[in-house]
């Protein structure tokens, strides 16, 4: 039994020479093997053909807690916007971005497919209502978001095109210190030559209330605690709506409630305007008129807290939730349209008795997805941009596609312009500074990040390189790192500190071809950090493409140049 295992072991083939260390690739991931998906909501239409929107978040107050970031949904309207006698959804992220979904169904029985993209900001989770606030026919857009105040986009647009911004940039809401700035602000609802102030995350709503013949301005507010709903009575007229100081009261009390959205309608067919509310826990609150409201046409009593709607027998229905009214399928029993922290669109569909509506578990509306998913580079890479289409593009997946190194590169490609920073030149990798606030026309405008791991150390030569090709495109990079290290001088006390960075820009050509460069990555001189008297330090590096045409990048290395003995 020995001899056998000993001829075995013998017979055994000898363990491979192991490889020489080479110098180690400080960028994770430089050859781009490593991807995530990518859900591609341009068109605001998911992969399952689910009209959907992305996530954002908000600072708001919790109960015993202090400010904290939560997920808000999104803000959907139902409005006729180009004429056809269709109404078309209308819809506002919480990122700041609006929609417009064509009505391609018939009456009853509505069909959206792509969305429109509006090139326009309605800042930090935004509320809105599609209402005509003109009386010129064509639905403008009230909105608020976290600043508290109340906007508009007016509709300027003619036949079957509607048109809320005069160009790029106009209107586009700028919150403070901002106010006012001539090239991004929208028009502000105005009380006695003065915004309309009221606490946080405004929503506001258009409608009769009292029932004059011109529309009275409604608005809900997000603080903390006991909200409130708003109205302001109209003192103009149905085409040039004006408000007093004088002329506002309550609606109704949030009786603790938070983040409270209005929506009017006559939920229970008695010839009164009722008011249905959504908060922050996801209920939607009814309060049923009164003629004791409206008696007075020149003061508004408030209305008292009738029930909580349920949907599908439910009584919350998803956090910070934004409901509208609406006759979805024209069968004369209101509906609500309402959006969620998930991004999707949900439509719950009235039942029952006209007098006492009740709705059915809510679906998602549909779309058609053209913008399809694609592939971005995974970790530690950090993504942004502002007009181009990103994708690692696979050699597997495209056989034709033209790859230098591995299975994987990742390719920009410019689809639209965008209104942003403007580009400066003597300065290509980084946009002008905030302070200056000029503003242009962006041709292409993609920066990608990476995290250097492990910690570099300052004073040392580092080799940079990458493979890249382009045609139309401009590259820039940038290291980015804080310099910090021990002050000398009180070596207990804060640390010095101080922002570094060098930047370059790079050729491009048709065909791929290889950039290097060594960088000394200089620091402040300290004591007792490490052996050579510099800080260690966490950098960043920084890509950016800018221009119309397309780019590539792959097998990105940074290397330590061992110092010479």
């Amino acid at each position: 039994m020995w001899m056998f295992a000993s001829l075995l072991y013998a017979q055994a083939p000898a363990p491979a020479p192991t490889a020489p260390a080479g110098p180690k690739n400080l960028v994770l991931n430089g050859g781009f093997e490593k991807v995530i998906t990518y859900k591609n909501l341009y068109d605001a239409v998911d992969a399952s053909n689910n009209v959907r929107v992305h996530q954002a978040e908000g600072p708001v107050y919790l109960e015993g807690a202090s400010l904290s970031q939560a997920p808000f949904a999104c803000s959907p309207d139902l409005a006729d916007v180009n004429g056809d006698g269709l109404p078309d959804l209308v819809l506002a992220c919480p990122d700041g971005h609006f929609f417009w979904f064509e009505n391609a169904g018939k009456k009853g029985e509505p069909a959206f497919k792509s969305a429109h993209l509006i090139q326009t900001f309605l800042g930090h989770s935004p509320r809105i209502h599609a209402c005509d606030w003109n009386n010129d026919g064509k639905p403008d857009i009230l909105f608020g978001n976290i600043d508290g105040e109340v906007n508009l986009l007016f509709n300027t647009g003619a036949g079957r095109e509607p048109k809320w911004i005069q160009a790029m940039d106009k209107p586009r809401w700028v919150g403070p210190p901002y106010p006012g700035h001539p090239q991004f602000d929208t028009p502000c609802v105005q009380i006695n030559k003065e915004p309309i102030a009221i606490g946080v995350y405004s929503a506001p709503y258009l409608a009769d209330w009292n029932k004059d013949g011109s529309p009275d301005l409604l608005v809900g507010e997000g603080s903390y605690s006991a909200n409130s709903v708003h109205i302001w009575l109209n003192v103009g007229s149905k085409s040039s709506p004006a408000f007093k100081k004088e002329a506002k009261f309550y609606l109704a009390f949030g009786e603790g409630r938070e983040h409270l959205t209005p929506s009017v309608c006559d939920w229970n067919n008695d010839g009164l305007p009722d008011l249905i509310v959504g908060d922050r826990e996801g209920r939607i609150a009814l309060y049923l008129g009164t003629k004791e409201s409206i008696k007075d046409p020149k003061k508004i009593a408030p209305v008292e807290f009738t029930k909580f709607i349920t949907i599908g027998g439910r009584e919350k229905v998803g956090a910070l939730v934004s409901p509208h009214v609406c006759d979805y399928n024209e069968d004369g029993i209101p509906d609500i349209l309402y959006g969620t922290t998930s991004g999707l669109v949900m439509i719950a569909l009235g039942n029952g008795k006209r007098e006492d509506p009740e709705l059915i578990a809510a679906t998602p509306i549909k779309g058609e997805d053209k913008a399809k998913d694609f592939k971005q580079p995974g970790s530690p890479w950090n993504v942004n941009t502002y007009s181009g289409l990103p994708e690692v593009v696979s050699k597997t997946e495209k056989p034709d596609a033209d790859i230098k190194e591995g299975d994987r590169a990742f390719h920009i490609s410019f689809f639209e312009k965008y209104w942003h920073w403007t580009y400066v030149p003597w300065h290509p990798w980084h946009w002008t500074p905030p302070s200056n606030w000029p503003m242009g026309y962006q041709e292409g405008l993609y920066h990608m990040t990476v995290h250097l791991t492990p910690h570099i150390i300052l004073g040392r030569d580092y080799e940079f390189s990458f493979l890249r090709k382009g045609d139309g495109m401009q590259l820039f990079y940038t290291f980015w790192y804080l310099d910090s290290g021990i002050n000398p001088e009180n070596p207990s006390g804060p640390p010095i500190e101080q922002y570094r960075n060098q930047n370059e820009k790079v050729s491009m050509s048709t065909s791929w071809s290889e950039y290097r460069k060594v960088h000394k990555l200089i620091g402040t001189k300290v004591k007792k950090l490490d052996t050579n008297g510099m800080t260690n330090t966490t950098a960043h590096l920084w890509f950016m493409f800018h221009g119309k045409g397309d780019g590539w990048l792959d097998d990105v290395k940074l290397i330590e140049v061992p110092p010479k003995r």
